[in-house]
């Protein structure tokens, strides 16, 4: 029995994961919407679609009504699906076989009447799109693939957390430095957390967020911040599951403290037995925490945590600082954590970055309630390759 040959683009052409996001957040409920398209920016290579998601969010009508419809076109025009399909179902549609669109073409879809709940709390107009997931094919050599001999092995990098705060579509940008092998992603897992966390500002800098390093891992941690009894330089102590952090001052007092949150965050960063327990982070947009004049303790800890629940938008860059989407994608068509819905489509295939390369990513809110954050936890699942 002939063993099945494993899919690889033609020769002279390697594929990049990418997801072209058509943007539904301006659409009124209850108007169908035929003949709508999303156009193929030039540059990026034809597309290969595989996959759509969010159909089934944005066409939910109220009880009562006709159930919404979708219908989909190919490269050439021509429907994939004899009659208007529902869409209450449409989770995940899988596109088999695959997909063909031309650079500089357009994916073209009819849309039955819009329900998406949009303008509410609960699904506000900043999550109602569709993804149409796949790869864009690019002439030339895939940049992936060691020349050297190699052994790859499991790994899971944990991004540094995204403070995500009101209001809709304030954006923080979080990153992870790959400094000692080649990686290459193939999953993401996002982990929201609900957490207790401290927030100091000296009135100078834009303060620091302290929060649990990781809610998979550390259990409660006691954060202590005496006040300075006299002159003193900046430094962090742990103890057990206790750390201490002595402010900088020129003399006793809060009001003789020399320390701002970049400082906190570098020293931090700058020393693994204190950054194992917990992190720091600038609040996004700046300044505006509690600026307390008084000793500080505080139990850090995770309260509860679980998938991502459409809580941001999402923007992946590739080892070469280029989007994996045209626009912001909402976070559960990219979590593969258990209890998502959609499963991780962003990066089939992997995605390769070299040693000493930086994965980053946008976070935007889709909060628009209470002011206090929440942290997503970005686990980016993979191998590394060892030189053998």
């Amino acid at each position: 029995m002939r063993k099945p040959k494993l899919y690889s683009p033609p020769p002279g052409f390697y594929d990049l994961p990418f997801t072209w996001v058509y943007d539904a957040s301006q659409l009124t409920n209850g108007i169908a919407y035929p003949n709508q398209y999303v156009y193929l920016q030039g540059g990026y290579g034809d597309f290969i679609l595989r996959r759509v998601v969010g159909l089934s969010r944005i066409l939910v009508n109220p009880a009562g009504a006709v159930p919404s419809t979708y219908q989909i076109q190919d490269n050439g025009g021509s429907y994939i699906e004899s009659l208007p399909v529902f869409a209450g179902t449409a989770d995940d549609l899988a596109i088999v076989p695959e997909l063909r669109y031309q650079e500089t073409g357009a994916i073209k879809f009819d849309l039955g009447e819009f329900f998406a709940g949009a303008g509410t709390s609960a699904n506000p107009t900043s999550t109602a799109m569709v993804a149409f997931q796949g790869v864009r094919r690019m002439r030339g050599n895939p940049p992936r693939n060691p020349t050297y001999r190699a052994t790859p092995k499991s790994f899971t990098w944990i991004m540094p957390p995204a403070i995500v705060l009101p209001p809709i579509g304030s954006v923080v940008r979080i990153s992870q430095v790959l400094d000692n092998y080649d990686f290459e992603l193939y999953d993401i897992i996002l982990v929201s957390a609900v957490t207790n966390f401290l927030e100091y500002e000296d009135e100078v800098q834009a303060g620091v967020i302290i929060y649990p390093a990781n809610p998979t891992v550390t259990g409660p941690v006691t954060l202590d911040i005496p006040t300075p009894t006299g002159i003193q330089p900046l430094s962090i102590t742990v103890a057990g599951t206790t750390v201490t952090i002595n402010l900088a001052a020129n003399g006793a007092g809060w009001g003789a403290i020399q320390t701002g949150g970049a400082d906190v965050i570098a020293y931090i960063n700058a020393n693994p037995a204190v950054a194992a327990l917990i992190g720091a982070s600038l609040p996004p947009g700046g300044s505006g925490g509690l600026d307390f004049g008084a000793a500080q303790s505080v139990v850090l800890q995770i309260i509860s945590y679980g998938g991502a629940g459409g809580s941001t938008n999402l923007v992946l860059y590739d080892s070469n600082k280029v989007a994996i989407s045209n626009l912001p994608v909402l976070d559960e068509f990219m979590d593969d954590s258990p209890g998502g819905t959609y499963k991780n489509g962003a990066v089939v295939t992997p995605l390769w970055y070299p040693k000493d390369s930086v994965v980053q990513m946008d976070v935007y809110s889709n909060r628009s309630g209470a002011p206090n954050p929440s942290f997503l936890y970005v686990y980016l699942v993979g191998k590394k390759w060892f030189p053998c």
